[in-house]
């Protein structure tokens, strides 16, 4: 039973917190995404299963791992600038795993992990630019038109199910 709650748990989340950005703009469904309601459950596991003093190493090493997390965030952003997708994605997960393989050397308390991460949030706002969602919202993909035109994205669509359903009905 625990287990079939788990694998439900997430999905649930995910769509109920989907369903707002898509009825509003992207800016609340960032909002509500950041919001732990997706990976709060799994504490909750951690702890029922394993007892609290595996769910607060669980903790320090979560807390510590974002750090590593926003370096790869922060050095893709540099990089990206500079360099081609490929190579800013090979540096930055080398920057990831040579942070991770830093941070497992030491023995981290709950404070210490959390001054880092905030060291490491500090930092990120210091260098990366705010996005202008509304840029990102003009860009189109490349296969946006070819999408369309073939009904991918077009409810509307002639063979559609619903149409399809109501013109073999007729």
């Amino acid at each position: 039973m625990i287990v079939l709650f788990k694998l439900l748990t997430a999905p649930v989340l995910i769509a109920f917190l989907t369903l707002p950005s898509r009825r509003f703009e992207p800016t609340v469904g960032i909002l509500m995404r950041d919001v732990p309601l997706v990976t709060g459950p799994t504490p909750v596991f951690t702890t029922v299963e394993n007892g609290t003093a595996f769910a607060q190493r669980a903790a320090v090493a979560n807390l510590v791992g974002q750090v590593s997390t926003c370096l790869f965030r922060l050095c893709y952003t540099v990089a990206a600038r500079r360099l081609d997708c490929w190579r800013s994605a090979a540096l930055s997960f080398a920057t990831f795993l040579g942070a991770t393989l830093a941070w497992s050397l030491f023995d981290w308390s709950i404070p210490a992990a959390l001054g880092l991460l905030l060291i490491a949030i500090v930092l990120m706002l210091a260098v990366m630019r705010p996005l202008d969602l509304d840029a990102i919202a003009r860009v189109t993909p490349r296969f946006d038109l070819p999408a369309r035109t073939s009904g991918l994205t077009d409810r509307r669509h002639p063979f559609s199910r619903a149409e399809g359903e109501a013109a073999s009905a007729a």
